[in-house]
Parts: C-alpha cells; sequence; structure tokens
C-alpha cells in the first residue's frame, strides 16, 4: 500500500487564481512577507504551495483558503529596483491542506498531503483524449473566426491527465469550476467535465458573436504554454 507523502510547513500564497500542474504561473512579489517567503524559497530551493482563496482578501490578511492546491517551482526571477520581484513559477503536484498557521512573517504555512490521480489506463482514455483535443481546436477554431483573428499555433499534451490540466487551466473561466477540476482525482472525469464545457460553449458561439474572448489568445500565459517544455 502506497502511503501518501505529507509536506511540513510549506509556504502558502493564496491567489484568485488556481494553478494546475505543469502550467505556468507569473507573479510580482511586492508585500513584504511574501518577499520574505519567496527568498526563503529560492535560498532554500523549496517550493511553495498556491490556494484559491474561499474567503477573504489576499491582501487584507485573515483569507480562507480551499483546501486543495498546487505546488509552484521557481523557475525564473527578476529583481527589481524597487525591491520587489517578477517571478515566474511551474505548477507540480496536488496537495490537500491538512492544517495551516500564520508564520512570524504574516504568510501562511501549512501542513499538506499530496493527491494524486487514480490509476486510470491510458487506452480507457484515449478516445475521450482524442475527441476533447478536438473539441478544443475546434473552439479556438471558432472564437478565432467569430472575433475575426486567425486562430494560434498550438501543439495540445498527448498525456490525458496534461490535457486537462491544460484546457481547464486555458480555457474554463470560472474560478470555482477551475477549483473542482483541481480536485478531481479522476483524469476520464476532468475530460468528460471539459468535453460537456466545450460543446456547450460551442453551441453558445453559434447564436452570438463574442464580446470577450473566454480565451484570450495574446496572453503571455498562452504564449509561455507553447514555448515551455512539457513532460
Amino acid at each position: 500500500m502506497n502511503r501518501t507523502e505529507i509536506l511540513y510547513d510549506l509556504p502558502l500564497f493564496p491567489l484568485n487564481e488556481v494553478l494546475f500542474p505543469q502550467m505556468p504561473l507569473q507573479l510580482r512579489i511586492f508585500e513584504e512577507r511574501y518577499l520574505i517567503m519567496i527568498t526563503q524559497c529560492l535560498q532554500q530551493n523549496l517550493p511553495f504551495g498556491v490556494v484559491l482563496i474561499e474567503e477573504g482578501s489576499e491582501t487584507e490578511g485573515g483569507c480562507k483558503p480551499y483546501k486543495v492546491g498546487c505546488l509552484a517551482n521557481i523557475v525564473r526571477r527578476e529583481n527589481l529596483e524597487n525591491g520587489q520581484m517578477n517571478i515566474l513559477a511551474a505548477g507540480d503536484q496536488r496537495f490537500r491542506l491538512l492544517e495551516y498557521h500564520e508564520t512570524e512573517h504574516r504568510y501562511l504555512a501549512g501542513c499538506v498531503e499530496l493527491v494524486k490521480d487514480i490509476e486510470v489506463t491510458s487506452a480507457r482514455l484515449q478516445p475521450l483524449q482524442r475527441e476533447v483535443s478536438e473539441l478544443f481546436y475546434s473552439y479556438l477554431q471558432m472564437l478565432a473566426e467569430r472575433m475575426g483573428e486567425e486562430a494560434p499555433n498550438t501543439m495540445l499534451p498527448e498525456d490525458p491527465a496534461l490535457l486537462s490540466y491544460c484546457i481547464a487551466a486555458l480555457a474554463i473561466p470560472s474560478l470555482t469550476d477551475k477549483q473542482d477540476l483541481l480536485e478531481a482525482v479522476n483524469p476520464q472525469t476532468r475530460l468528460e467535465t471539459e468535453r460537456l464545457w466545450l460543446k456547450l460553449q460551442m453551441a453558445g458561439l453559434k447564436q452570438i458573436v463574442p464580446t470577450v474572448l473566454p480565451i484570450n489568445l495574446n496572453t503571455k500565459e498562452w504564449q509561455q504554454y507553447c514555448q515551455t517544455a512539457r513532460n
């Protein structure tokens, strides 16, 4: 029987954003407590945890995070003249928050257990994976045509789990829907949910011309994803 891996005193960064495994995250660090936290992570070569805020505010303190988040590894930093910092991080494994507390530097830290997907055979997922990939490409093409833009030259991952994270990160606009997908431990469930969402969105696009793209085709996150090597 596999034992659940526990991490103690993991630094936590509550955000109004959901990070998925192997997806990029760009942050500007300006609060003193988070400058201290990120500096310590860099010095010790340690990850931090990204958690979606359930209640409260990230700047006012006292926020309540959701229980499932994602580890973030810092892959690049840029020190700014004003003492602030830009970082690029990449999502790693998911975790479940067991308990958390405020540290002496006023950022949160917690005890977490790592979350893994249940095992589903690739053969079982391949037809669904192909269908969802084709739907996503069609969705992008339809969006681009309706907005009078060219569709981006994209290449989706072949791994079913990574595909589900990619679509959740780039296409699903609702933070609570993203959080539900992050918490799901069955890649088939995530892909089936995304298949339904894509079909509903495509049906809606046939009726109206979107004024706001559910996917911004020019975001730095998208460009970083396309340029970043994927496992």
